[in-house]
């Protein structure tokens, strides 16, 4: 239910969104949105916000924005070290993220399952994951995670690079590919599903 947002958001919606941001509705606006690790380290999280920032405008044409929405179990471990501005923005407070991915036009995550709500929007997205050897030995990684259609990046050299040569043929291509691997009921009904069938029920 949480994924019907997908299907039935407007521009207006995302309009509000942005606004409540400060972000303006024609910005490129990225999303970083790790998940967190056992051990609290702060080290993997070190995006170069800069960089990323000006690939994006000389790529794009647009002004381009980075907010960034830590796991709340990273409360526990404190705030991971970002030069926060205008540009690169702590929304790790803002209570719904769907209503961030629906407002961003790009996703940097790493292991997080938010990667395949995202997938459903057809917009990029890259996996940043400078410690994947350590975290595949500490929670495992199931097979299907080297099947994902996303550039996986170990350093900030090859997140840029895969930025810069991203194509959205190519993309929505393996995309599709991994959608028929593995499937997708997704369709923007699945609230109403429910409670149609909490009806039936309380009967």
């Amino acid at each position: 239910p949480r994924n019907d947002i997908f299907f039935h958001y407007s521009k207006e919606h995302v309009n509000r969104i942005r606004e409540n941001l400060n972000i303006d509705k024609d910005d490129y606006v990225v999303l970083y949105a790790p998940t967190f690790r056992n051990e609290g380290g702060l080290s993997v999280y070190n995006i170069d916000t800069s960089n990323i920032i000006s690939t994006i405008e000389k790529k794009t044409g647009k002004n381009c924005k980075i907010i960034i929405r830590m796991h709340p179990n990273f409360i526990w471990y404190g705030k991971a070290e970002f030069y926060y501005s205008k540009k690169v923005i702590d929304v790790t407070d803002y209570p719904d993220i769907q209503e961030l991915l629906i407002a961003s036009d790009m996703l940097i995550s790493d292991y997080s399952s938010t990667m395949f709500d995202f997938m459903l929007l057809k917009r990029p997205v890259y996996l940043y994951a400078t410690d994947f050897e350590d975290y595949q030995q500490m929670r495992g990684l199931k097979e299907w995670f080297f099947k994902v259609p996303f550039p996986l990046c170990h350093n900030n050299e090859e997140l840029i690079q895969a930025i810069l040569d991203f194509d959205e043929q190519v993309y929505q291509q393996r995309c599709s590919v991994f959608d028929k691997l593995y499937g997708s009921i997704e369709d923007g009904h699945a609230t109403e599903r429910i409670v149609n069938r909490l009806k039936l029920i309380m009967r």
